[in-house]
């Protein structure tokens, strides 16, 4: 599995604008998708929320506090 490093570092070196739409591929193809399982009221989530809205990096948002199905996932 990828470091988080180098996955931010390979989605950020994509030429074509970011979309949410599917996974991004990294420089030899294979696909990433980064999923943040987020909470509204933690500070830590939103540092991190902040950073992505400023970086063109696709990410799937789950709000664990809104979806019970998500809160499942991590545990």
């Amino acid at each position: 599995m990828a470091s988080l490093k180098s996955l931010l570092a390979a989605l950020m070196g994509r030429s074509a604008p970011a979309s949410t739409d599917g996974p991004a591929l990294d420089a030899s193809g294979q696909a990433h998708q980064l999923i943040l399982y987020k909470f509204d009221a933690c500070p830590y989530c939103q540092r991190v929320m902040d950073f992505l809205r400023k970086h063109p990096i696709p990410v799937t948002y789950k709000d664990t506090s809104k979806e019970p199905a998500s809160r499942q996932e991590l545990m």
